[in-house]
Formats: structure tokens, sequence, C-alpha cells
């Protein structure tokens, strides 16, 4: 596409804090659009200023202040958008994920010590029962309307609030989780200053300026949307476009309507966007798009997908590299006429960069060990009972827990995981946290979850487990258990139901090589469809994932499935079977045998 010489420059000042950015761009350019979500009217700059002040006004009114800690359980949209930028420049922000059960929600809740919970007017049940049993109070946001006043329902505590309106660059902005080895999430407190420094960052290195527009398809309550998607859009002075998650239904629509001009994603649905592509319906607007770039993050990015994702958009695809505890770009591609090397997600941004050993040796050019990064001004840490953003460093060094290699020309490949964490399509998974659920079954006596690679995900969550003496329990029974425990995106997608788990000669679980060491047993044996309706199944699973053939007891997301590519299953089902499944049917009933007993149990016409 071609830009504008008249772009308005982002750098105007060096603002420390989100506040003072939002009454930058309210002042220097008021009328021009900030948020925009399907179906509502756009905020403009001067608008968003106006809602911020009323909800922070609110909320200090409600008896909030600077050392009240605020989890914020809503699902996507302007109100959420609202609710973070308000809550960040008066108190601090915690996003929750609103998928989390309520023993997940209540251990987060108490984490993070929580003061308060801020909710919609409505739904998230789950939430104001979790605040209620725990004696947290709950105030409301009503739902933003045009021309209607925002406003926080009543007061939740007699204290007046304190420093209620004032926001310092070293005041904590937001809380943010990420997963280590230990069941227990780590949690990193990002202040003002950081924050800020991060989003001038992202507008560095992909050159956003108030012309561009971010189409949104990642969810608010993670790191990539929140930083690199809103923060870096609305300190650019630029439009942050936010749908309701990603659909590939509505993606192409949304190209024609918003007319975004670039967006990030992780590498599932960057390879959906490439499939809906295909479509005759989306071949107008997909010609027609401004996109000027593609951003992808949060997880490995397959060179061939890249470059089917570059010949559809026929745009350049930036990899990045970033994590909570230190930035949203640590490394980056460039973007053109930079040089962009496939497989690399690109060179160090604005700190050091070297490769490490398990000594704590830095390794030389072309040589596989455990990244590490260093720079006084960007290493955030983690949040601890005694104090913020500590945590051990190497010799100045931080340890990321990601093994790769540097090129001679500083480019970094990322080759693995060394720690535990399991990074499942962008999502971080604590294994121990998952064993913790599957444990909780009475008919369960051991239980190890470990990674298994993935087309698109980057990695799959596989466990195996050991029954009771006795014990009649399925595979499907165990993750049925699992979903009650939860959130989906922690559910295996395997369970090997063993005598025994695999152990070294010491009694060590060796998590990372568990899958090598049960390859034999991660292979299902051939089951053929035997009836019409397993039949029909098994051909739309294969023309789905692009298979040539599968058994009936495969696991649809363990050969190559994810959600989105779930939900287009589901509703091709219920279009072919005249039914109203819901895409959650196939995380329950994943193999062509479970999901045709379950649509067995159905009318169908």
């Amino acid at each position: 596409m071609t830009r504008s010489t008249n772009i308005t420059p982002p750098n105007l000042t060096n603002h420390e804090t989100i506040s003072e950015w939002i009454d930058h761009w309210a002042s220097f350019q008021p009328d021009l659009p900030a948020i925009v979500e399907p179906g509502r009217p756009a905020l403009s700059y001067f608008e968003l200023k106006r809602e911020v002040l009323r909800i922070r006004q609110c909320l200090c009114d409600a008896g909030l202040g600077r050392d009240d800690r605020v989890a914020i359980v809503f699902d996507s949209g302007v109100d959420l958008t609202l609710a973070l930028l308000a809550t960040s420049c008066c108190m601090t922000c915690a996003p929750v994920n609103p998928s989390l059960k309520s023993s997940e929600l209540k251990s987060y809740l108490k984490l993070i010590k929580a003061t308060a919970v801020l909710l919609p007017e409505t739904g998230m049940q789950i939430a104001r029962s979790v605040a209620s049993s725990s004696g947290l109070p709950v105030v409301t946001l009503r739902t933003y309307n045009a021309g209607t006043p925002t406003s926080i329902s009543a007061a939740v505590s007699n204290s007046a609030p304190v420093n209620g309106n004032t926001t310092e660059p070293h005041d904590i902005a937001f809380l943010l989780p990420t997963s280590g080895t230990t069941s227990t999430p780590k949690i990193v407190a990002v202040s003002h200053l950081s924050a800020c420094a991060d989003a001038r960052n992202i507008i560095q290195c992909l050159e956003l300026t108030s012309e561009d527009g971010c189409l949104n398809v990642m969810p608010l309550f993670h790191v990539h949307a929140l930083f690199a998607g809103l923060l870096g859009s609305l300190i650019a002075g630029s439009r942050f476009i936010s749908t309701p998650g990603f659909s590939a239904d509505r993606f192409f629509l949304w190209l024609d309507e918003y007319r975004p001009t670039w967006y990030s994603a992780a590498p599932t649905i960057h390879q959906s966007v490439v499939n809906s592509a295909r479509d005759p319906k989306n071949q107008n607007n997909l010609s027609q798009h401004r996109l000027r770039f593609v951003r992808s993050a949060a997880a490995s990015l397959p060179m061939q997908l890249l470059k089917n994702l570059e010949d559809t958009l026929r745009v350049p695809v930036i990899e990045t590299y970033g994590m909570t505890e230190v930035r949203t770009f640590i490394t980056s591609n460039p973007m053109p006429p930079g040089h962009r090397k496939a497989g690399s997600v690109g060179k160090a941004i604005g700190l050091d960069l070297g490769i490490m050993d398990t000594r704590g040796k830095l390794l030389p050019t072309g040589e596989s060990g455990e990244i590490v990064v260093r720079g006084e001004d960007y290493i955030r840490g983690y949040e601890t009972d005694e104090c913020t953003n500590t945590f051990e460093l190497e010799d100045g060094w931080f340890r990321t827990g990601d093994e790769g290699k540097l090129d001679k020309d500083g480019y970094l490949a990322i080759t693995g995981r060394i720690k535990e964490v399991i990074i499942r399509g962008g999502m971080n998974v604590s294994p121990l946290e998952v064993e913790r659920g599957l444990l909780s079954g009475s008919e369960v006596c051991e239980a190890v979850v470990f990674p298994t690679s993935h087309p698109t995900l980057g990695q799959d969550i596989a466990a195996a487990v050991v029954l009771k003496q006795g014990s009649t329990l399925t595979e499907s029974a165990v993750r049925a258990h699992a979903f009650l425990h939860m959130a989906e995106f922690k559910v295996p997608s395997r369970i090997l139901l063993m005598d025994h788990i695999p152990r070294s000669p010491t009694g060590k679980v060796k998590r990372l090589i568990m899958a090598e060491l049960l390859k034999t047993e991660l292979i299902q044996k051939i089951v053929p469809a035997t009836d019409p309706i397993e039949i029909e199944l098994t051909e739309l699973f294969c023309e789905v994932l692009d298979l040539s053939s599968i058994s009936i007891n495969d696991n649809f997301f363990a050969i190559g499935g994810d959600s989105l590519s779930g939900t287009h299953v589901i509703n091709r089902v219920n279009y072919r079977f005249t039914l109203e499944l819901s895409p959650s049917t196939l995380f329950r009933h994943p193999s062509v045998s479970e999901l045709s007993t379950e649509i067995k149990k159905l009318p169908v016409e």
C-alpha cells in the first residue's frame, strides 16, 4: 500500500505514563478514531480521554486508590479496553483470562493479592461467585454507549482514595502472569515507565504512525495484544480495532470494513487465514485489503507457513521474539527494505543477547544453548512477597528458558524450550498445574504431563496417567474430568493410560524427553470407519487437516488440529446433520469414534 507523506509522528515527546500519552493524543488529534469495535460507534481520542477520566473518577469515588490491585474479568471489546486503560492509570490493573475455572481463578486472585474485582454489568458468574467466596468487593462497569456516561457501580469501601488521580512513571500499571516450571504462575509487575518504553520500541520496530490501524484478534489479558496491539497503537496515535476474537468467517470482512494496516497473531491464526483465503467468497476482500505487514509472535512460525502467508496477503511477515519478563520485542526482523531471514526471529533490539551453556559460559556464533538477555532498563523480573522486579541473574544475564543460536549476522533462531513450561498456541501452560488437575480424580494415582510437537500450535500437551488398581476409566473419561478442573487450553490432547511412568535410574521423570520415550505409545493403531457417520466424519477430518487417512480413534488436536480448525469442523458437522453443537464439543469428544457416538445420541435429520 502507498502511505501518505502527511503522517503524524508518534515521538513528539517522551511521555512516561499511559495517562500522559492519552492526554497527549486527545490534545493533538482529538477527532481521530482511537478504538473501534465491530458493531459499535468508534471512540475518538477525545472520547477515549473523557471515558478514561470518568472511570478513574468512579473507581476513586468507590474507595479504590493507588495501592489497590484490581482484577479485571471481561470478554474482549471496547469495555475491556476502557477498563484496562482507566484502571492502570490510577491503580494496579490485573487482566484475567475469563475462561479460568473457579479453583484456578480463586488461586490466581490470591496470588496477585487482589483487593477488588472489576466485572461487566452482566455475565461472568464464575468470577462473581469466586469474588464473593473470597471476600473481595465487586465493582461493575456500565457498557459504553456513545453519548451515555460510563459509570462504576456502588462504593466498595468507606475509605477515601489514596492518590487515586495521580500516576507516576514507576507506579505499577499491570500485573501479568507467566507460567514457569512450578504449579504456581509467576507474576511480572510492569511499571508505566516500562510499558511506555516497550510500546515506543514496538512503534520503532514496526514503523507505526497515526495512519496505521491494528486489527486485534488476540486476547487482551495476554501481553501479546495488550502491549504490541493496544499500547503500541495508542502511543503511536493510531487506531486499535478491537474484535471479539479471531473468526475465520469474519476476518476478511473486517479487512474490508475497517481497513487495518496490520495485525499480530500466533501461527495458529496465520494458518487459518491462509486456509480461509482459499474460499471464493473471501477473494474480493483479499484483493483489496490495506495491510502493509503482518506480525507473528507467541510461537515459532514454520517456514512454509511464513511463505504461504506472504504469498496469500502479498505483504511482509515480521517475526519477533519477546517475553513478559523482559519486553514484547527482544528481537525482531526488520521492516522492508531491511533483510528478513526465514526461520529467524531477527536481531536484538536495544539490549544484549547471548547464548549460554549450562555452566554460565557464553557460546560462540552457531552453537546452540540457552538464550540469555541483558539490559538494565528492560529486565522486569518477578514480583515476590518481599519485593518487586527481582530474580536471580547470572552475571547480569537473564536466562529465558528458550534454546537457540545466533548466526554470524546476529540473527536469532529459536530451536526449542529448555524449561518445562509448554507453550501451546502462544499460551503458557505449567505441566505441574495440569498434573494437579488430573490427580484430583479419585481413580488417578500418577500423572506426568509433557510437550509434543504440533504443526500449528508449536507445542501440544500429552499426559501419561497411571490409574488405581481395578479402575475401568477410559482416556475419554479422564479427559472429561480434566475439563471440569482446568481451562480448555490446558487439557491434554493425548492421555496415555499406562501401567507405570518411565523414570531415570534415580527415579526422576525426564519430562522433556517423555515424548521420545513414549513415541510408540503415542502412535494410534489404525481403526477404520465402519458406519456412515464415522465414514463421513473421517472424510471431514481428513479434508480439514489435509490428511489422506486417519484412525477413528485419532485425537483431532493431536494429529494437527487446533481450536480454529476445530470450530470449522463443528460448523460443517452442524450443517450436515442439522445440529447445534458448540465448538467445545470437539474438545470433549476429539476423535471420530467419540464424536460419532455423541452425534448418535442426538436426533439427526
